[in-house]
């Protein structure tokens, strides 16, 4: 990514958290408008993208669907579920959990940004 691409979207990225925390304040933004505002934002982020590295955020992201784990939660703020839907009991260990983090490749923006 050219140093200009990038300064343009950390701009974009800095008024989507302006516009984000304003509409949060006001107490009147639904999730809704939060959304359009993401979407508007993406938007503007994949104009300022050559094609190619359009299509290397594409893969990315299908990458990173298809390793979600099931029923779609990030991780952050969510339950964590047993097998039948109850809480995690907690039961697996460290290492089993270290296992499962590593067999997982991960590629990250910064690493599509630099072409690695």
């Amino acid at each position: 990514m050219s140093e200009d691409q990038s300064t343009q979207i950390k701009a974009l990225r800095t008024d989507l958290r302006s516009q984000l925390e304003a509409l949060r304040e006001s107490g009147e933004g639904s999730r809704e408008q939060a959304q359009e505002l993401i979407a508007a934002q993406r938007e503007q982020m994949q104009s300022i993208l050559t094609d190619e590295q359009r299509t290397q955020l594409e893969t990315l992201r299908a990458e990173r669907e298809a390793n979600r784990p099931e029923g779609g939660h990030r991780g952050r703020g969510h339950h964590r579920r047993g097998p039948g839907g109850d809480e995690d009991t907690g039961t697996e260990t460290e290492t089993e959990a270290a296992a499962k983090t590593n067999s997982v490749e991960t590629r990250s923006w910064g690493s599509v940004k630099s072409g690695r």
